[in-house]
């Protein structure tokens, strides 16, 4: 405690928040980013503030995670992970011959956006992020129902549950997409 009666975090026992990055490729050029605001210093925060950090940071990891195991079974659908980064073909709109992409992957929250010249996708990369984001809001929603509903007779076989399907609802709407 301080010397107000406040509780300080020890630095140490803090880690360097994370957050899931997606980013749209045309062409090999980087053309949109997604990204979360940034807090601030991470010296000068609250505790109420570096607490809601580590848990925001907890569910991106957690949500980064999820994709990394779907993305293991949709190679089918041209979704390939290259040094940590989920690549993830997506259809040029407008009817344009392009080789689009969609790139996924966790870096440090220190609020260091590279600039770049065309910003023309910034929305679509953050709509992405935002919606893969209630995607798993809503399956921790629908895991919680499932927990609290009287289970299933006992079986000698083991149920699987498939992880979310979180990449597979974008790769179906990519799908409606003309090319």
């Amino acid at each position: 405690m301080n010397k107000d009666g406040g509780i300080i975090l020890d630095s140490t026992l803090s880690l360097k928040p994370k957050t899931m990055r997606v980013r749209i490729s045309d062409n090999g050029e980087i053309v949109g980013t997604s990204h979360l605001p940034s807090k601030g210093s991470l010296d000068d925060l609250a505790i109420e503030q570096s607490i809601e950090l580590a848990r925001d940071s907890l569910f991106e990891e957690e949500l980064f995670h999820e994709l990394l195991m779907e993305s293991r079974n949709l190679r089918a659908y041209g979704v390939v992970l290259r040094n940590s980064v989920i690549h993830i073909p997506a259809p040029a709109l407008g009817g344009q011959s392009s080789h689009r992409k969609v790139l996924i992957d966790c870096t440090a929250r220190d609020g260091n956006v590279p600039t770049q010249q065309n910003h023309s996708h910034h929305r679509l990369a953050q709509n992405i992020a935002e919606g893969l984001r209630v995607l798993l809001a809503h399956e921790h929603r629908m895991r919680l129902h499932r927990r609290s509903r009287t289970p299933p007779a006992l079986t000698q076989s083991k149920r699987q549950q498939p992880g979310p399907p979180l990449l597979r609802t974008f790769l179906r709407m990519f799908g409606h997409f003309p090319t």
